[in-house]
């Protein structure tokens, strides 16, 4: 193991004292790309018109296109010290190999995220338990814009969140703005024993179409384009109602309407203010139909 230790030293002082013109290049190489990720940056900012998502796309490639330049560059000017150096360093290879098993798994979940485009910049995702807004793509690493959930769906947290990319090793990635940042949100109403299911869903269902109208033409244009990317039939912008009951036999409306990821947290505050008074309303009528039945006398 000594002689393996010392044959890696022997290559090291080599690899950095034999190599003057190969670091002149390096220096070089990185410098000119340095220089075309600034110009291109500045470019990028004084063009207003595009939009933000494309902005941040393009410079996502932009930066991991040049990345891969300056590493395939770098290896083919160090290529006669580098051959030399992995020689010497072939007997400790699989302690490498362990010592660098996350970064190794990294590696690989940036391969398995871009060949699978599970998270372009731009793009609202859940990454296990964590869902936000694609910054940026690094080799390593992954940076989300945290986006909130539940009521808070679709307003920005303020959070920034770095996760390695062996979480795409690991876990699923649900792609929320999969036909352009449209998404299926449902929001549930529990229902008194005096109320009628038939009569909550009618009223429920009137009250989320007018919700919905602004963004009906927009959703119904994806809703068409997500349909022929998928080969299926099965989108519809239409508001769905579904009734089931809790464990403890509550019965419950879950209203579903496709909106914007943007619109939804204002909608669901619409559909919760409107539809709660619905309800009320229709129980104050059961109760004073119930009070009829009994007591027609009653007033």
């Amino acid at each position: 193991m000594e002689r393996e230790i010392a044959g890696i030293g022997e290559g090291l002082w080599r690899f950095f004292t034999e190599g003057g013109p190969q670091l002149l290049n390096t220096l070089i190489l990185i410098g000119a790309l340095l220089a075309i990720r600034a110009i291109a940056g500045h470019f990028l900012r004084r063009r207003q018109r595009l939009p933000r998502q494309m902005k941040r796309r393009i410079q996502d490639q932009l930066r991991l296109g040049l990345l891969v330049i300056g590493v395939i560059g770098i290896v083919i000017i160090w290529a006669p010290e580098l051959r030399t150096f992995a020689l010497s360093l072939a007997a400790v290879a699989a302690a490498i190999a362990i010592a660098t098993k996350e970064l190794l798994m990294c590696f690989a979940g940036a391969v398995i995220r871009g060949s699978g485009e599970a998270a372009e910049p731009g793009e609202v995702v859940r990454i296990g338990e964590h869902r936000g807004e694609v910054l940026e793509r690094h080799l390593l690493t992954t940076t989300l814009l945290e986006v909130g959930q539940g009521s808070q769906i679709g307003r920005y947290t303020g959070r920034i969140v770095t996760l390695p990319n062996s979480v795409f090793l690991t876990s699923p990635v649900k792609r929320y703005s999969f036909v352009g940042d449209f998404i299926r949100h449902s929001v549930e109403f529990p229902l008194a024993d005096e109320v009628d299911p038939a009569a909550a869903e009618k009223g429920l269902r009137e009250i989320a179409a007018k919700a919905v109208t602004p963004y009906r033409a927009q959703a119904e244009a994806h809703a068409k384009r997500l349909a022929k990317r998928t080969d299926s039939t099965v989108f519809s912008v239409e508001p769905e109602l579904n009734l089931h009951l809790t464990a403890a036999g509550q019965a419950v409306l879950e209203l579903g309407v496709f909106l914007p990821v943007s619109a939804a947290a204002e909608v669901e505050q619409k559909l919760l203010r409107e539809g709660f008074s619905l309800l009320r309303r229709l129980k104050a009528e059961a109760k004073a139909a119930e009070n009829l039945a009994k007591n027609p006398d009653f007033v």
